[in-house]
């Protein structure tokens, strides 16, 4: 209920609808009317699978992030990078995909629980920490740089 009734306000405001808010959308609804219907916990530990491979597979569309970096990074970064960090989060994503559906199938319950716990968050923090000190870092130093340029 929550994303459509995201979309809803983002269509009423004449705003695109972004393919991550479609995916995210779609997975909700799919997913959640699949574990309504099977009633099954391997499906339930094979779930965030398939949310992280299609969030991963979305990602791999080259400016996905450009709508969520302040202009101050637009601006500074070049766009090659951006686009790298992109597919960086993509891999994480797809990767992180395929390591749950290896434990899921190859350990017990409280392995996986303890899996999802213990990986997906912490890889996901850890990776927007990385990027951000370099991002910032890039900013920086695009900055210094021009202010070098006007003084010389």
């Amino acid at each position: 209920a929550i994303s459509i009734g995201q979309i809803a306000i983002e269509r009423l405001r004449g705003r695109k609808i972004e393919a991550m808010q479609w995916a995210s959308l779609a997975l909700v609804v799919v997913l959640g009317g699949i574990s309504i219907a099977t009633n099954n916990p391997v499906f339930a530990m094979i779930k965030p699978s398939v949310a992280q491979a299609a969030i991963g597979i979305v990602m791999l569309k080259p400016d996905w992030m450009a709508r969520y970096l302040p202009q101050i990074v637009t601006d500074n970064v070049s766009r090659r990078a951006l686009i790298g960090w992109g597919y960086v989060w993509a891999a994480l994503m797809l990767a992180l995909a395929a390591a749950n559906v290896f434990v899921a199938f190859n350990f017990d319950a409280k392995i996986w629980a303890a899996y999802t716990f213990f990986v997906p968050l912490p890889a996901k923090v850890a990776l927007f920490f990385l990027q951000y000190l370099w991002i910032r870092s890039a900013v920086r130093r695009s900055i210094r740089g021009r202010a070098a340029l006007q003084t010389a």
